[in-house]
């Protein structure tokens, strides 16, 4: 003899399949290495770029003890102190992006920790903004 109560049907709940359903949830997330490499990558690119921005060009450019030779060698090379300061912003935007990569990939080990030294960071690409709009002016 069984016993059932009115009105009321006890379905099985559906528990989703243990495994690779975990993997399948997550296709969107890159993986911490990728991140990783990713981060890598623009730092490769802010120090290489953000540097021959700011060493090579300048130097064939700035003549330390001659001021009017400086500014002779920036009127007649125009397009290369243009593009030293366009590296240089261009590696001053790699630099941020890789704060936030390295931000968001330390965030799991310590969110407060991460959250400070992004702060740092962002400080610092603030400082080579600024050393990069004091070698910017247009040449007349």
């Amino acid at each position: 003899m069984s016993v059932q109560l009115e009105g009321r049907v006890d379905s099985p709940r559906i528990q989703p399949p243990t495994g690779d359903s975990e993997r399948t949830g997550r296709i969107g997330e890159m993986s911490p290495r990728s991140r990783a490499r990713i981060a890598g990558l623009f730092e490769f690119l802010e120090g290489t770029l953000f540097t021959f921005g700011q060493v090579p060009v300048l130097g064939r450019l700035v003549v330390s003890s001659d001021a009017a030779a400086t500014a002779h060698n920036i009127l007649a090379n125009e397009s290369l102190y243009r593009l030293g300061f366009a590296c240089a912003v261009v590696g001053v935007m790699c630099h941020i992006v890789w704060v936030f990569l390295f931000y968001d990939l330390f965030k799991p080990v310590n969110k407060t920790i991460s959250l400070l030294a992004a702060f740092i960071m962002l400080v610092g690409c603030a400082i080579q903004g600024v050393t990069c709009l004091l070698y910017y002016r247009f040449p007349n």
